[in-house]
């Protein structure tokens, strides 16, 4: 599935929406599809270290990306 949206940021605040997916039906694939995108969606704030892209997502956690 594909995936878009649009963010506002501000310094180190960082506010996803108006996200959006093609929702090709993929039923083990959608589960992770799914809590990925409403993490991402609740999105506060981010921090780089290094090569690690942190996103604070508030009270659902905070998704880790590592430049490969």
């Amino acid at each position: 599935n594909g995936f878009g949206g649009a963010y506002i940021h501000d310094g180190n605040s960082l506010r996803v929406e108006n996200l959006f997916n093609t929702k090709m039906y993929c039923e083990s694939a959608s589960i992770w599809e799914n809590m990925f995108l409403t993490r991402l969606a609740k999105t506060q704030s981010y921090t780089i270290n290094g090569e690690v892209l942190e996103l604070n997502c508030g009270d659902l956690g905070i998704l880790l990306f590592r430049l490969k």
